[in-house]
């Protein structure tokens, strides 16, 4: 339901405005990025072993970890079968309404580095597409 829910803001952005922003697209990395680090911590994996694994190098971990580098949906597939996870746990997943679930703050803030306008703006999006889906 959650995925769905994802999915569906993420169509009627794209509905409202023909395409995603830069800023959403960096939001939605980032929050990939960052569960596919908890994820794979969880796992007890290094990167670079998880890398190995998935055939890939340990910069490129590095990078799709902190949303500098987009994960292929194929890529997602083989990291969800590699952690025995579902690809449901891998997407980002936001609190209906006006606030943010706690986790997506301090998850947010870690990736804004204390940079007060990233973390307005991150912030922004999800609280936006999240409304979205409540229309």
């Amino acid at each position: 339901m959650q995925t769905i829910c994802i999915i569906q803001c993420i169509v009627l952005s794209l509905n409202r405005k023909k395409y995603m922003t830069q800023q959403e697209k960096y939001a939605l990395y980032i929050a990939i990025g960052l569960k596919i680090k908890e994820i794979r911590q969880a796992k007890g994996m290094n990167q670079e072993s998880f890398a190995r694994s998935l055939n890939l190098t340990r910069a490129s971990i590095a990078n799709i970890e902190q949303g500098r580098q987009r994960a292929t949906i194929h890529l997602i597939y083989d990291i969800c079968k590699k952690t025995e996870v579902n690809i449901t746990d891998i997407l980002p997943v936001i609190q209906k309404g006006d606030e943010l679930l706690a986790m997506w703050q301090k998850r947010i803030e870690i990736a804004a580095k204390g940079d007060s306008n990233d973390t307005k703006k991150l912030k922004d999006f999800l609280i936006e597409i999240t409304s979205e889906c409540q229309k």
